[in-house]
């Protein structure tokens, strides 16, 4: 009775927020809004799934594998109804900071912003230096995915993680494309040629067929749906309608996880010496054991994790911390540090040392051969406590406000755009691991810097950053934007 209570709770305030703020915004900027986006990814790892959970009609990748698949125990304690509802009242307390941070953002109308100089041969500057980045990056990407391939042990004994440990510079190379899409997309958005001539379309074209490599060389669907969702959302930034194709794209990506996860899983079998037709057959039936839903539910954990985490932390750790942003710090370029300069990095930090920390049967010999992100809840808290982690859940509803913002007005600089377009697409990271986006978003100011120079990053992101955590008064002028043709 308690967990109904709480659920019908969880769905129904965000739905009331919803219809407040649709009464003061266009349906085109909602449908892109990232906060309502979060929202819709918090909905499906929190509530929703707490509810599958609860009614047996999916289990936790973690419970699955740890003790049925595996010859180790994952040391997770089990999920009983009232650990659910304590687990959705801590998730749904930082969903309510981060909308309450949402809220309290100052808005400049668009006259008053700085207007950036969009001259012709500026444009065609943009447009060509991001060109050539991004088949650069594509060049590059590719010879990677050629290298590692032969190196992957996926579906071998050690593990694709274990392979990974000590060699991430090596494995970052492959993704590099994806923030040069980034780049080259917002230079498209701004630039606005007025037709996509072929060569635009063949870079796009090959932009899709290295993301689908990666699929199989990094056995990872989130660079696919990535840059699915990233052209989506491009084709409304850059005609200024069309909203449709942008949310399209938004549940296209959600719906579709399962089909992607069906597509990387045909490596194995034809790994093991199966042909095509055998491979398919072999594939859709451990899908069909698994389950379509336990299989959707993959793409949404949460509520499991932060159940987890209530359970074993103490109260002086759940109120103030348990490695004090020793994790933290590794998430925001800490790991980006070479291991030539830091002899002694360790080989376990970040979000799997967090992983590790709640189920350490998974490292009991040595290297996990998985790693589950734990939800924002979990890693927002695991530096300071709780009370902070709501704190910074407050100011990342901030950051989300501001960066809908980013997206419609005209003046926004091409470091504030490529770090919304950048952060929109990427919801479901920020949802499932948290501040392990801050070191995505130093690759795309390094690609901003590329194209623009470091003093339009330095502007841009300190613009966004000044705006996030310094402007608290609010202005009584419309959330809608003027002069948008949607």
């Amino acid at each position: 009775m308690m967990l109904n209570t709480v659920l019908t709770l969880c769905f129904l305030i965000p739905l009331l927020a919803l219809y407040v703020d649709a009464r003061k915004n266009d349906l085109a900027e909602l449908s892109l809004s990232h906060f309502w986006y979060f929202t819709l990814i918090y909905l499906a790892a929190f509530p929703l799934r707490a509810w599958l959970l609860n009614i047996g009609q999916i289990e936790t990748q973690v419970v699955y594998k740890g003790t049925v698949n595996s010859p180790f125990n994952s040391h997770a304690l089990p999920l009983t109804e009232a650990s659910l509802a304590v687990g959705l009242v801590v998730s749904f307390a930082f969903w309510f900071a981060a909308y309450f941070g949402y809220r309290t953002v100052r808005i400049q109308p668009p006259e008053s912003l700085e207007v950036v100089d969009n001259g012709s041969s500026n444009r065609a500057t943009l447009l060509t230096r991001s060109t050539v980045c991004h088949i650069a990056v594509l060049i590059i990407s590719i010879a990677a995915v050629i290298y590692i391939d032969p190196l992957n042990v996926i579906g071998s004994a050690r593990g694709y993680f274990t392979a990974r440990a000590g060699h991430g510079a090596l494995w970052i190379l492959p993704e590099l494309f994806f923030y040069s899409a980034v780049l080259f997309t917002v230079a498209l958005i701004k630039t606005r040629p007025p037709r996509i001539t072929g060569w635009i379309w063949c870079l796009i074209a090959a932009t899709l067929l290295v993301s689908f490599l990666s699929m199989y060389t990094l056995f990872t669907r989130r660079l696919v749906a990535a840059i699915g969702l990233l052209f989506a959302v491009s084709v409304v930034l850059y005609t200024r309608r069309h909203w449709y194709v942008g949310l399209a794209g938004i549940f296209g990506t959600i719906y579709g996880a399962s089909i992607l996860d069906f597509a990387r899983n045909l490596r194995t079998p034809v790994e093991q010496g199966f042909g095509l037709g055998a491979a398919l057959e072999k594939t859709i039936h451990m899908i069909s054991n698994y389950g379509f839903l336990n299989l959707f539910s993959t793409s949404f954990e949460g509520i499991e994790h932060v159940a987890q985490l209530i359970g074993k932390a103490t109260w002086n750790q759940l109120l103030v911390g348990i490695d004090h942003g020793a994790s933290w710090f590794f998430n925001v370029g800490g790991a980006y540090i070479p291991r030539a300069i830091w002899i002694d990095k360790p080989m376990i930090y970040g979000g799997i040392d967090q992983f590790r920390w709640l189920y350490p049967g998974y490292f009991d010999d040595g290297l996990t051969r998985i790693a589950i992100p734990i939800s924002f809840v979990v890693d927002f808290s695991f530096a300071f406590g709780i009370p902070v982690g709501i704190m910074v859940a407050f100011f990342l509803g901030r950051f989300f406000r501001i960066c809908q913002h980013e997206f419609w007005t005209p003046a926004s600089s091409i470091t504030a755009l490529a770090i919304s377009l950048y952060t929109f697409v990427f919801m479901f990271n920020i949802v499932r691991s948290g501040t392990v986006h801050v070191q995505s978003l130093l690759f795309v100011c390094f690609f901003c810097a590329l194209i623009c120079g470091p003093k339009e990053v330095v502007r841009g992101a300190m613009n966004m950053v000044r705006r996030v955590f310094v402007e608290f008064r609010r202005e009584p002028t419309p959330d809608r934007l003027n002069g948008r043709d949607l």
